[in-house]
């Protein structure tokens, strides 16, 4: 079993959902999930993909026309002060949790062909930008080695002007990209990123 799509390693080292022995998405947003379960398709019956929704009450709900993609069982949980439904996508599979922990480790090894895709994943998960796509380019992480890994990842791609801040209140680490890179890189992500073509609306 082999990855082969960086989008999807991205996406999952944004806002990945790993246990023991499971590996998936949460989400909001309806589009990124469905990519999870597009990707999860190529490796697996579907009788193995899971769907959980969480609510405020954990009461089951119907589900909105944006996810009438989906085939197969849903279960609803009870969440915490959630401002719109929450979606998890996941498989059990101790194997391809394993090859995910390996490529997001090994991630610079990604061929500077790919990193544009890879980069898109994060970004949709969590990275924002500006709308005039020049200012205030970010993506934010939950420690400062992952950061800069990936502000290494964006020099390859020749984007040079990137720093990496910690925000202790947060308990975060942002990668900000130079204004004067940050629309030649969106015009590189563009191509492979729901936000940056205006495919996911804030729920």
């Amino acid at each position: 079993m082999t990855l082969q799509n960086d989008y999807i390693l991205g996406l999952w080292g944004a806002d990945g959902y790993h246990r023991t022995s499971s590996i998936g998405l949460t989400s909001i947003y309806p589009e990124l999930v469905e990519r999870f379960y597009l990707f999860f398709k190529t490796k697996f019956s579907l009788s193995r993909v899971r769907l959980r929704i969480y609510t405020n009450d954990g009461e089951k709900t119907e589900l909105s026309s944006s996810m009438n993609w989906y085939r197969g069982k849903v279960v609803f949980c009870k969440g915490t002060k959630l401002r719109t439904l929450a979606y998890q996508i996941y498989v059990n599979s101790r194997p391809l949790l394993r090859e995910f922990r390996e490529a997001i480790t090994n991630r610079l090894m990604i061929s500077s062909q790919s990193i544009p895709e890879y980069f898109s994943g994060r970004f949709d998960g969590d990275g924002s930008v500006a709308k005039d796509l020049r200012t205030d380019f970010r993506i934010v992480y939950a420690n400062f080695r992952e950061a800069k890994i990936d502000k290494a990842m964006l020099k390859k791609i020749g984007i040079n002007n990137s720093q990496v801040y910690r925000y202790r209140a947060a308990r975060t680490y942002v990668l900000y990209v130079s204004r004067y890179e940050s629309e030649a890189l969106c015009k590189l992500l563009k191509p492979y990123s729901a936000k940056l073509s205006g495919l996911l609306v804030t729920p």
